[in-house]
């Protein structure tokens, strides 16, 4: 199973994930996406999601089936975002959300390679050293919208290693649902700022 899109939206009983994923063979079964329950709060204020379904028992057309899924996300204040699993346990993406009037959750180094935006989503290429723990990341905005022409935003990223010591110098590339905080990004220069460096991520047409 593959994830073509994901996306954070609200309806009438809080926020809720959707995904849009594709198999590429007919005849898959009992196809769902399912909440992964914890012990405790996960360090890295991810909610992790499980997709999951029946392949086909013998051979099978080669053909693309689509599937639309939704479940309802945690409403719990540690809730950052989704990571979406398949059974074998690998990461098949990682959806977080942009908060507004909230401080930085640490301090470690991160670097903006580049940023752009996708509908709603914000789309930042980052390096950091690590390589051991769950690291977080949080994309955050003051409010503040500098008048100039076109006007500005900036929003402010910050990581925390949780104390990883291994050194790999690690590539990634973050996702952050825009929608929930900031309506019509593209009215704005999107600027994203990690303190050493930063990125302009959209400029609306002249």
């Amino acid at each position: 199973m593959k994830i073509v899109d994901a996306d954070i939206t609200r309806d009438a009983t809080g926020p809720v994930l959707k995904i849009t994923a594709y198999s590429p063979t007919l005849g898959w079964k009992n196809v769902a996406l399912e909440k992964a329950e914890f012990f405790g709060e996960p360090v890295d204020g991810i909610q992790e999601f499980v997709l999951f379904g029946t392949a086909p028992a013998g051979p099978a057309p080669t053909s693309i089936q689509m599937y639309s899924l939704s479940v309802p996300m945690p409403t719990a204040e540690w809730v950052k975002g989704a990571r979406i699993r398949n059974e074998r346990a690998e990461s098949l993406l990682v959806l977080r959300t942009l908060v507004k009037d909230q401080g930085p959750i640490g301090d470690d180094w991160v670097a903006i390679e580049s940023a752009g935006l996708r509908g709603d989503k914000l789309i930042v290429d980052v390096r950091y050293g690590g390589g051991c723990r769950h690291h977080s990341f949080q994309l955050s905005w003051d409010g503040a919208v500098i008048k100039a022409d076109p006007p500005q935003v900036v929003l402010s990223l910050s990581h925390n290693s949780h104390g990883d010591t291994c050194k790999a110098l690690r590539p990634e590339q973050l996702q952050f649902d825009l929608s929930l905080v900031l309506e019509r990004p593209t009215d704005f220069v999107l600027r994203v700022n990690s303190g050493l460096s930063e990125a302009i991520a959209y400029t609306p047409e002249q």
